[in-house]
Order: C-alpha cells, then sequence, then structure tokens
C-alpha cells in the first residue's frame, strides 16, 4: 500500500538542530508510514484520491514547484530543498524532476510543492500557523491537479547560509523534505558525505 494515499504528515520541530522536539499525538504501527526509528509525527486522515507518484517506469511523472520568487535564488531554503530531494531521488531512482515556478506549474498532471507559494494558496494547502521550523507534508487532488506539498513556517527563507554555528536560515522546509526522503523513500544519513548516506 502506498503511504502517499491515505495520510498527511505534520511534523513540529525545535530550533535546535542536534535534537528536535516533536509533538507526538496518534502515531500507529498500523498507518504505512510509521516507522519507529524515525522522530514521532501526527498522522490525520487525507482526504481521499488516489495514491500519488512521482516516477514511473524510469521516467519522470511530475514536477517540483517553488514559488516563483524562490526560483531564481538558487540559496533560498526551497531551492535547496527542491535541489536535495532531486538528488536523493536520482539515487533511489535515476531520475531528476523538473523545477519550476509556481507561475510555469503545468494546468493539470502531478507536482510535488515545495514551501508556500500562490499555487499553494489557490489549493488550499495552507497549514496555518507553525511553530518556528515546523513544516506539513500534505497530498492533494483539486482542479486537475494531485500531488504533494512540503510546506513550512516560511520566515527567512531567502539564503541558505552556512556558518561555524550552523545555518541561519530557518530550515523547515528543507526538514519536511528530509522527513519524506526518510520515511518513504527509506534514506538515512548516518555521517557527513556519500560514505554515510545508505
Amino acid at each position: 500500500m502506498n503511504p502517499f494515499k491515505k495520510f498527511a504528515i505534520l511534523i513540529i520541530s525545535s530550533t535546535l538542530p542536534i535534537c528536535p522536539a516533536i509533538t507526538i499525538a496518534n502515531e500507529s504501527s498500523d498507518n504505512p508510514a510509521y516507522r519507529p526509528t524515525l522522530n514521532p509525527v501526527e498522522f490525520r486522515p487525507a482526504t481521499h484520491h488516489d495514491s500519488v507518484a512521482l516516477v514511473r517506469d524510469g521516467k519522470p511523472i511530475a514536477v517540483i514547484v517553488v514559488a516563483r520568487d524562490m526560483l531564481a535564488q538558487s540559496t533560498s531554503v526551497p531551492m535547496v530543498a527542491a535541489h536535495e530531494f532531486n538528488g536523493h531521488l536520482k539515487l533511489a531512482t535515476g531520475v531528476t524532476l523538473p523545477i519550476v515556478g509556481d507561475h510555469n506549474a503545468p494546468e493539470h498532471g502531478t507536482l510535488l510543492l515545495i514551501g508556500r507559494s500562490d499555487l499553494t494558496r489557490r489549493l488550499g494547502l495552507n497549514p496555518g500557523n507553525l511553530p518556528p521550523e515546523g513544516f506539513e507534508v500534505q497530498t492533494f487532488a483539486s482542479d486537475g491537479l494531485r500531488g504533494m506539498a512540503v510546506i513550512g513556517d516560511d520566515t527567512d527563507i531567502t539564503r541558505m547560509q552556512f556558518t561555524t554555528h550552523g545555518d541561519i536560515a530557518n530550515r523547515a522546509i528543507l526538514f519536511g523534505v528530509y522527513d519524506v526522503l526518510e520515511r518513504f523513500l527509506d534514506v538515512r544519513w548516518y555521517y557527513p558525505g556519500p560514505d554515510g548516506r545508505v
């Protein structure tokens, strides 16, 4: 059973990069997306629709969509998250998905929405006020579009800078993408570098 079919995921993370604090509610081993080795999350029933597939028969069947103003900024958190997702999807499937701005998103088909945009608002994908570095993963089917959205607290997402004290940008969207990679593609990072990734 495809876990994208029946569940939306809400994760609330702290701002501590080493030890996130998670709100636990209704996590059950009966849920196909449940992973006892990952941070606990709240699973909420999603609207009823068919499974969401991003790749089929070695070919991309989805498009990654970010907000138009983030598309031109390669160091914006949504773009870093989109490239992280694509890089790991390529390792898992050999395929990358095209990345477009919400102004050029297809009117029909499968989308992976990363971050809030005019398109997420038009589709009613607004998780409301999220705590700092909190994110929500939702599946959707509406108006000929279907897919998954990774939406995070989007304060200070215009740059992804690294310093000796860690990143100074809000990483909620990136954390959401990492959770999807861990939960649904079984990617794990045990230590830095390609040898630490499974």
